[in-house]
């Protein structure tokens, strides 16, 4: 006849599977909150100052400006915060806040000086024009000397997601370095000035 007592050793060991399951898993979480503990940190202290690097590449063109800096990890709530305005335009195109999973804003400035001859027109007034291959202004100073100024720019920034791939044992074990973003305008006047990429937190 059996122990009443018998069921008493399988109970035991599925309470310690169970406990040791939970216990794994406390342990898991724990450590994920605290690695978006740390991102958050460097997050705080770097958005707005977002550690940056500029290297100038030499091309037919003129040379070019890349920017370089690490994506920075934030809430949705940081992200909405941040960019209240960015948000409102992409609503009114939309796009639902919830679903922005990265925002990235790049700054950038154009600055030129040419010489270019002056026209006089029939008229008695004045004209000049410059073109290149971003930037047209034509400029018409009438008889009463006032200037109408008809300018167009045009510009391609260039955003490229990057992360180096290391591999070791001929490539049976391979992992990826840090995310970098490399920023960069075609035209050789344009320069980027800074870069600041947000990725939402989940």
């Amino acid at each position: 006849m059996k122990n009443k007592f018998d069921f008493l050793g399988p109970l035991v060991v599925l309470l310690l599977i169970g406990l040791s399951y939970s216990t794994y898993r406390l342990h898991k979480e724990c450590r994920i909150y605290k690695e978006k503990a740390a991102q958050l940190e460097v997050t705080a202290a770097s958005v707005g100052q977002a550690p940056q690097e500029t290297t100038t590449v030499k091309t037919d063109k003129g040379d070019i400006t890349v920017v370089s800096t690490e994506p920075l990890k934030a809430t949705k709530k940081v992200i909405e915060a941040r960019h209240k305005e960015d948000m409102k335009v992409a609503q009114g195109a939309g796009v639902r806040p919830k679903d922005v999973d990265e925002i990235s804003h790049i700054e950038v400035s154009t600055g030129d000086s040419v010489t270019v001859p002056v026209k006089e027109e029939p008229f008695g007034g004045l004209s000049t024009h410059f073109e290149d291959d971003y930037t047209r202004i034509d400029v018409l100073i009438d008889s009463a000397m006032t200037a109408t100024i008809d300018y167009e720019m045009r510009d391609s920034i260039v955003v490229l997601s990057t992360r180096k791939r290391h591999s070791i044992l001929f490539g049976l074990i391979k992992w990826k370095g840090k995310a970098k973003v490399e920023a960069f305008s075609k035209n050789p006047k344009a320069k980027v000035q800074s870069v600041e990429v947000l990725e939402r937190l989940e």
